[in-house]
């Protein structure tokens, strides 16, 4: 049962022991985190019907435990604590003590024990422990691929594998709408279900690097709610950055599957708030860097993904100069695949149009990230990568040359990310099927960017 908290009691400064909640269970301010006087106003604005706590709440700090027919969320659904649970992963001592990847690791899949709200917990070996410190140390160093490395089909074939991938792009977000809403709704999910959005899409990418950037610069219909495009968008472009990272296939399917469930836990905060067309509130602000513990919690329903991708999923918000979220934990105790989906959510978000501002241009994206790089902010060599995809005048930009003429580029040059490959437009800004490599002609360049 749920514990209907005193109001009264909550004071400024406190450090909560659990979860506050409103009536309909969303996570109002997660546990560890210390209230501040103008936290009090906007928690009652918030939960007109009352706060509510997990048990790990003191009873000093409750009213009488919340009748049924109240029905709020903990009497609708009780859930078993699992070594994953969210609310346990964020406890004050867990904030402040990591101090290793180990210690990391060892919290994540333990993050109760040795507490006062869980005495009795087990002080035998955990067997996720142990599966996910391997996860975090053993992945070994990208070996970006070289130019004459990379697989290529000729132009015309890329164009005629863009045009069927989407159809299978318009199946594959189909797919992942229903799938989000299985996981909101605390519902089973197939791993071969989630496997089956991505993996038509894996098989195209190995043929051709550029097929996805390609697929990604063409218009589509606008979504009313981002999330599950956002979140197919950049399981997509992160395949590719992975590819040109040198993973193994197995690796960049679980690139794809952490990347395409990073914002799930996003779907737990209120669409006021996340698709508000002004500036948050501090408050507005936590609930939004609390929403990777609502994902990791919501992934337990997905029993045979695997640690790595639940991984990506956690850490796709964290930076390497420790100004991420959930933990603001530096490069070095980020797992490597996150570190790609990191990039390429930044990289996809920057140029979609938001409620609160429109889309940049991809050469803009692309100078952010540059930027961003050289402040520790994101891993170079994924930065590297990425333009390798999709070059600094990324694919689908149109841009003009020192000739006058326009031209919207259609392929990367690995290693020359100022010289892509161009398809020539005319004055009705038609392709006219001429296409032009800028690595070989030396001549010409780019002026500007158009669009």
């Amino acid at each position: 049962m749920p514990k209907r908290i005193d109001e009264d009691r909550l004071e400024s400064g406190m450090c909560l022991p659990g979860a506050l909640r409103n009536h309909a269970g969303q996570v109002l301010l997660p546990a560890g985190v210390y209230l501040k006087e103008y936290d009090l106003p906007r928690l009652r604005a918030y939960a007109v019907n009352g706060l509510f706590g997990d048990r790990d709440w003191p009873d000093e700090y409750t009213h009488a435990p919340t009748e049924d027919g109240a029905t709020p969320y903990a009497a609708r659904r009780n859930p078993t604590r699992s070594p994953l649970d969210a609310d346990s992963l964020i406890t004050s001592n867990f904030l402040h003590g990591i101090h290793d990847q180990r210690s990391f690791a060892r919290r994540l899949a333990s993050p109760a024990r040795g507490t006062p709200n869980n005495p009795a917990a087990s002080k035998g070996p955990d067997p996720l422990q142990e599966r996910l410190i391997p996860e975090i140390l053993k992945t070994r160093p990208f070996q970006p691929l070289k130019a004459d490395r990379r697989p290529r089909v000729d132009s015309q074939s890329l164009q005629a594998e863009v045009e069927r991938g989407l159809r299978a792009y318009s199946r594959a977000l189909c797919a992942l709408r229903n799938i989000y809403s299985d996981l909101v709704a605390l519902k089973p999910v197939s791993l071969i279900t989630l496997r089956n959005v991505v993996i038509e899409f894996l098989d195209a990418v190995m043929l051709d690097f550029d097929w996805l950037p390609n697929l990604l610069s063409r218009p589509k219909p606008a979504e009313e709610d981002y999330l599950p495009e956002q979140a197919l968008k950049v399981s997509l472009l992160s395949m590719a950055v992975a590819a040109q990272l040198g993973l193994s296939r197995r690796a960049i399917l679980e690139v794809a599957l952490g990347a395409l469930l990073h914002d799930a836990g996003m779907s737990r905060v209120p669409p006021t708030i996340r698709l508000a067309p002004r500036t948050l509130t501090d408050l507005e602000w936590r609930m939004i860097h609390a929403h990777p513990d609502h994902t990791i919690q919501l992934l337990e329903n997905i029993t045979e993904l695997s640690d790595a991708a639940r991984l990506v999923a956690w850490q796709t918000h964290e930076r390497g100069d420790t100004t991420g979220y959930p933990r603001h934990l530096p490069q070095t105790r980020i797992h490597p695949y996150a570190r790609i989906v990191a990039v390429a959510d930044t990289y996809a978000a920057m140029i979609s149009p938001r409620p609160y501002r429109p889309a940049r241009s991809p050469y803009q994206a692309a100078e952010i990230l540059l930027r961003d790089s050289r402040n520790k902010y994101f891993d170079i060599i994924v930065v590297r990568a990425l333009l390798d995809c999709i070059s600094l005048f990324p694919v689908g930009s149109v841009i003009e040359l020192d000739d006058g003429r326009t031209a919207r580029v259609v392929r990367a040059n690995t290693g020359l990310p100022t010289r892509p490959i161009i398809a020539l437009m005319d004055a009705r800004n038609r392709p006219e099927g001429s296409l032009i490599d800028l690595a070989a002609e030396i001549q010409r360049r780019v002026i500007r960017v158009i669009q």
